[in-house]
């Protein structure tokens, strides 16, 4: 049972921020195309080995920055957005930082602050920022404790290392909110899956995307994730031997917060079926995964679920 975000996530088509895209083009260029796509094809091998994405030159940094940095902008974006609406501002700690993806997302943030041990990465995020935030070099695992900030992200980062300490830290160092994001796949829920047991355990409240804090419904053959629409110039189409004019980008997440913050009812997996004058939906609630019957003869529920889709939050009508 794969699930997905809102329909806004996948039909509308995000865009990169000019200034970024322009100086993405601009580090590939300074490489060189020809080098930047070979290193673009040895790193989606290695990725597809198991092996890593593998940094190691310039070219591969470049190509990664063209190639994997659009992608997660558009899936911290669309997470970003889950947040309730009062946790979207203050500080903002991005642990395994990368080249600063988080930096242009979260842009409603007063202050960041990132922490990357690759200092190739550091140098290419420092030359592609727009404004001004706070480096810091140093491996995760021997950098804990953290200092304080309201929100806390370890996006594509926790996956790699799994170790329950640096989790703990992130919980510790998260005054309001931890985000967890994660490849949406089976690997990657199955990650989040039990980071969401471990803060649980921890006390946590479960903000998105589960509408309850009971142990998760999902069968060992099931996975839940959610896919986020950007923009490919043609310069990263070029450099993906691709021809279409989106990437959908598939991740699975969590938002774990300090107090209990508006989750929703329910959820929907996979798209509704709509028939004439009735919708199928696929729920997660408090009691499980059921389906539920929109009738139009239920005219508040027909109106809402019109505009409802994979992924989409669902609450109760009359």
């Amino acid at each position: 049972m794969q699930t997905a975000r809102s329909a806004s996530a996948i039909i509308t088509c995000m865009q990169l921020p000019s200034e970024l895209r322009q100086g993405i083009e601009r580090r590939v260029d300074q490489v060189g195309f020809r080098e930047a796509a070979r290193s673009a094809a040895a790193m989606s091998a290695r990725y597809r080995e198991g092996n890593g994405t593998g940094l190691r030159t310039d070219a591969d940094r470049a190509a990664y920055i063209a190639t994997r940095m659009p992608a997660t902008y558009a899936a911290i974006c669309a997470v970003l957005e889950q947040l309730p609406p009062e946790l979207q501002s203050g500080s903002l700690l991005d642990l395994g930082a990368g080249p600063g993806t988080s930096l242009w997302a979260a842009d409603a943030f007063e202050a960041v602050t990132l922490m990357e041990q690759d200092h190739g990465l550091i140098g290419e995020g420092r030359a592609l920022a727009a404004r001004s935030a706070a480096w810091i070099q140093a491996d995760l695992r021997k950098a804990a404790p953290y200092a304080p900030h309201d929100v806390v992200l370890m996006s594509y980062s926790y996956g790699e290392i799994e170790d329950k300490a640096v989790l703990r830290a992130a919980w510790e160092a998260a005054g309001k909110a931890l985000i967890i994001i994660e490849p949406g796949t089976v690997a990657g829920f199955a990650c989040v899956r039990k980071v969401r047991d471990q803060l649980l355990a921890l006390g946590a409240h479960i903000a998105a995307p589960c509408p309850h804090a009971n142990p998760c419904p999902m069968t060992a053959q099931d996975w839940c994730h959610f896919a986020a629409r950007v923009e490919r110039s043609s310069m990263h189409r070029r450099l993906k031997g691709g021809d279409l004019g989106h990437e959908d980008e598939k991740y699975s997440y969590l938002i774990a917060t300090r107090s209990e913050s508006g989750a929703c009812q329910a959820r929907i997996l996979r798209h509704p079926k709509r028939n004439p004058g009735f919708v199928t939906l696929t729920l997660c609630g408090a009691d499980g995964l059921r389906s539920e019957v929109v009738s139009r003869k239920s005219k508040e529920a027909f109106r809402a679920v019109k505009h409802a889709d994979w992924g989409s939050r669902w609450e109760a009508h009359s």
